[in-house]
């Protein structure tokens, strides 16, 4: 069983004979235990791990778009992010011009490095990726609104 990062509670359960690599230092396991972790862990998201659910990685999966829509500098991880950036990048032009664009830029420096991994919107939706248009723009609109 690999290593899961649960975000939400800071915390990094592993399971028999597992390490990951968590803020330069490597922990082993020979039995299932939690570790506090001072930094934020996307790699849960990676693994595919029986640990988290779906709002777990719908939330890390927004709380990434929300992250890129601030950083001009972030980019896409992975297809899934990628395809992810971009089509949050449409349904949020209207609402916040700035961070879509910044979005879209971190879309196409991932698509640059891998032109084969786009896939259609539609796609991104019948994938699991997200849950629906109107949902992935309503949960972004909460996380950028000025606080």
């Amino acid at each position: 069983m690999g290593a899961v990062c649960l975000k939400r509670v800071g915390q990094c359960q592993r399971g028999i004979k597992s390490s990951v690599a968590i803020d330069s230092s490597v922990y082993l396991s020979s039995r299932l235990e939690t570790v506090k972790v001072e930094w934020k862990c996307t790699l849960a998201s990676r693994i595919g791990s029986t640990f988290m659910n779906s709002r777990d990685n719908e939330q890390d999966l927004l709380d990434r778009c929300t992250a890129a829509a601030r950083d001009e500098h972030s980019d896409a991880l992975d297809q899934r992010e990628a395809n992810v950036f971009r089509l949050a990048a449409m349904v949020l032009q209207s609402r916040f011009p700035a961070e879509s664009a910044r979005l879209m830029l971190a879309s196409d420096r991932y698509f640059r490095l891998h032109p084969g991994q786009r896939v259609p919107s539609a796609d991104v939706v019948r994938k699991g990726w997200v849950l629906g248009l109107p949902r992935l723009r309503d949960m972004l609109t909460l996380q950028l609104r000025p606080r």
